[in-house]
């Protein structure tokens, strides 16, 4: 049964990164991978996913993953700034709270340091 419902960006470099995080967290197995470009800014292409698979697999949690240096943030114009990656996620937090039966939304944000590893954080708001 997948538990939660992760969207997160089509970008070749995030799938694994965002498999590893969730593992390490004890989520193998527990989630659906859903990917679109700029999940903060394209979440809603997924609707018909997240309404699929809310009622058929019970997910009653939906995970945003953006990442930073995102190709899909630059298609639209938009900056790529940490701050406005922020803004979006909360706005999308904001939009999908309560939606589709879901009881807990989360944002991230994946970024890469300087040796090219990545880390995936939190955004609280």
């Amino acid at each position: 049964m997948a538990k939660i419902i992760v969207v997160g960006c089509v970008d070749e470099r995030l799938p694994e990164v965002v498999r590893a995080f969730m593992n390490s967290h004890g989520l193998e197995g527990q989630y659906l991978l859903a990917n679109t470009p700029a999940p903060s800014l394209n979440y809603k292409d997924q609707d018909r996913t997240l309404t699929k698979v809310a009622k058929v697999k019970g997910a009653d949690e939906v995970w945003l993953i953006d990442h930073l240096d995102c190709g899909g943030y630059a298609l639209a114009g938009e900056d790529n700034s940490e701050e406005n990656h922020e803004a979006h996620l909360t706005k999308a937090k904001t939009d999908l709270n309560g939606k589709y039966g879901f009881t807990t939304v989360r944002t991230f944000i994946a970024s890469q340091n300087d040796k090219k590893e990545w880390k995936i954080n939190e955004v609280h708001v």
